[in-house]
């Protein structure tokens, strides 16, 4: 995989700015998909107190999301040598208490009680979201200010997604082939990923500029509920935001119920499972390329607009399978399903985050 070098970017840092897409993405899937079932029917604790769990962890990692950004707009390292950096102390803390959290979520720890084991799962999920936020808040913010032109920053968010979804395939890879043996599938995938993490990031925190050096302060001391009436009033923001959390809302959704519906409802076993999501995230890194074409001939929100609308158009179909049919809406159908929705998700990850910079970067000027 290359990503383009456009508008002036050099290759390398186009690559250096995208490769720890790959160690963050490695999780995802066993933390959104494979992790609720794995505590709830491996482990025991029923669907409840891990729906219980995961969600109250869920909703506090809303508020560190916005204390976060805060925080990277305002604080200065103490420091001296991080206290002209903005992002890069931010996505090393914020990997050491990810790694922290992930770690203790992969080796679970037995109680008498499923209450208690609810607790542990909640705990320990909400120290891998706030690492998580620690980490992808800035880094985020970090592309969308190391570019300074609209395809230049679809470069950026391609080539992070990309590598994403790579990270993704070697996440599914791994369970894969190691299926048959006695290794915990998310424990597997905690040790890729910091097997892979601890070289990538230092990499990239030595190799990538920080895109605020010697960049004046230009924010305010202070937030105030103005300020926030001013960014809700300004119509392009708040256009995307919505449209953002809708298409958020219809990804996570499916993502969580998958592995119920495609072993419980569609019958496939724990190896297919793994298979249509490799096909799912492989088409999404393939189709990579063909989506920033796309995006800079028509624009960068018709080509997400196409994505959103090949995804409803191939996955509105799931509708028409007969589990028990053997003919055209057989099961085996699903292998295409997700074959093919999955050439919109390169462009439905990349795309939102940096319309979300353009905007941002036309109301600051």
């Amino acid at each position: 995989m290359n990503p383009p070098s456009t508008d002036g970017m050099p290759r390398r840092l186009v690559i250096g700015y995208g490769l720890p897409g790959l160690v963050t993405a490695v999780p995802v899937i066993p933390i959104a998909i494979l992790l609720p079932t794995y505590y709830a029917q491996d482990l025991g604790l029923g669907f409840t107190i891990t729906g219980l769990a995961l969600g109250l962890a869920r909703i506090l990692d809303f508020f560190t999301d916005i204390l976060v950004g805060i925080g990277i707009d305002r604080l200065v390292w103490p420091w001296r040598k991080a206290k002209h950096l903005k992002f890069k102390p931010w996505i090393a803390v914020g990997a050491i208490i990810a790694a922290l959290g992930l770690c203790a979520l992969a080796t679970p720890v037995t109680f008498d009680s499923d209450w208690l084991g609810g607790l542990y799962l909640g705990l320990f999920s909400c120290v891998l979201f706030l690492g998580w936020t620690l980490m992808m808040v800035p880094y985020t913010a970090w592309g969308a200010l190391l570019a300074t032109t609209l395809h230049g920053r679809s470069s950026l968010t391609i080539a992070r997604e990309a590598f994403g979804l790579t990270g993704m395939l070697l996440a599914l890879s791994a369970p894969l082939v190691l299926l048959d043996t006695d290794l915990n599938p998310i424990a597997l995938v905690a040790y890729l990923s910091i097997g892979l993490g601890v070289p990538i990031i230092i990499y990239t925190l030595k190799s990538v500029p920080d895109a605020s050096a010697g960049e004046p302060e230009r924010h305010a001391q202070t937030v105030n509920f103005r300020d926030v009436r001013a960014l809700l009033a300004y119509a392009p923001f708040r256009f995307t935001i919505v449209c953002w959390f809708l298409n958020s809302l219809a990804n996570g959704l499916p993502a969580v119920l998958f592995p119920i519906v495609v072993q419980q409802y569609l019958g496939f076993d724990e190896k297919s499972l793994f298979a249509l999501l490799f096909l799912y995230f492989g088409a999404g890194v393939l189709a990579a390329p063909l989506w920033l074409a796309l995006a800079k001939k028509l624009g960068k929100m018709a080509a997400w607009q196409s994505a959103i609308l090949l995804n409803i158009i191939v996955f509105s179909s799931v509708l028409l399978l007969e589990p028990k049919s053997s003919g055209f809406f057989s099961p085996q159908l699903f292998y295409w399903i997700c074959t093919l929705s999955g050439m919109s998700l390169a462009a439905d990850m990349a795309l939102p985050a940096s319309i979300q910079a353009d905007v941002m970067e036309a109301d600051r000027t």
